[in-house]
């Protein structure tokens, strides 16, 4: 990209300008590891979006660009009320990359989690049951998130309905039957933290692999914290590797539904072999959850 990226708005070239004629940058949002985000109004329909700019372009641009609007046009397939839609996408006069999503006013799960702690089970099951949803249309077209994580998940409000999970950024998916790597070669992508074995060992992931990621989220929504710490990637990339996943009720003070208990645990398996086969299998393992078991007698 051209022009250097700034999050500050006093020297930020990019605030006020139009994209290819149909979209204002109005005001910086945040800084991704892929890009920066900005909300921008569309010409000439006045619709609020926010604008990535791709600043990941590497040695060349033309493997960058064809990369690019391969995982766009991928994208941009998915319709589902808890994915943030893609409306376009494209490349400017002076080839910067972009793409116009969805607005979503709220805040990140991992936000929520920082300021309020962990959520009672019945919140964070029905979190995680619209997650798995929006999972369910990426993987029903052949698609893996690869970087699920507590900031890619916005929370927002519809009319009458509160914590609307919103999932960002299927801009790393891989179309699980096409031969066109989208990564760089040797180049592994997520988040360290959250990062299954196979996508460590840089092999073919599948579906599987974003269900190790969703036991890490829910294992934090029900804990606050991570089953893993460590004082560097690396210590982090080597646990996922080789420790097993603790108990969540080893690691909470109150107790945990034993069911939930094993969603996380079998989430959380080392070899995909052994987890959940689809996300279809793990919301059947949730729909015994009873969220208000009935007093002892």
């Amino acid at each position: 990209m051209p022009t250097s990226l700034s999050p500050n708005p006093n020297v930020d070239p990019f605030i006020g300008r139009v994209l290819d004629g149909r979209f204002e940058l109005v005001e910086f949002i945040a800084r991704g590891g892929m890009g920066q985000v900005y909300r921008a109004t569309q010409r000439p329909l006045d619709r609020t979006v926010a604008i990535k700019l791709l600043s990941n372009v590497g040695a060349s641009r033309e493997v960058f660009r064809k990369r690019f609007f391969l995982e766009a046009s991928l994208c941009a397939r998915l319709s589902h009320p808890h994915i943030v839609r893609i409306f376009d996408f494209g490349c400017d006069e002076d080839e910067t990359f972009y793409i116009a999503m969805e607005y979503v006013n709220g805040e990140t799960l991992h936000r929520r989690l920082r300021r309020d702690g962990p959520l009672d089970p019945t919140q964070a099951v029905g979190l995680l049951k619209q997650i798995c949803g929006a999972l369910a249309e990426g993987h029903g077209q052949r698609m893996v998130h690869r970087d699920l994580k507590t900031s890619n998940l916005m929370l927002t409000s519809h009319a009458l309905q509160r914590d609307v999970v919103k999932l960002v950024d299927f801009g790393i998916a891989k179309e699980m039957t096409t031969d066109v790597e989208l990564t760089s070669a040797g180049s592994v992508l997520g988040s360290p933290a959250f990062m299954s074995p196979e996508q460590i060992n840089n092999v073919e992931v599948d579906a599987r692999t974003d269900l190790y990621s969703l036991g890490v989220i829910f294992f934090q929504m029900l804990t606050g914290t991570r089953p893993f710490t460590a004082t560097s990637q690396t210590k982090m990339l080597i646990a996922h590797l080789e420790k097993a996943s603790p108990r969540m009720s080893d690691v909470c003070a109150r107790p945990i539904p034993e069911l939930l208990e094993t969603v996380v645990q079998t989430c959380l398996k080392k070899s995909r072999n052994d987890r959940y086969d689809s996300i279809y299998d793990l919301l059947d393992a949730l729909e015994s959850f009873d969220p208000e078991p009935p007093a002892r007698r």
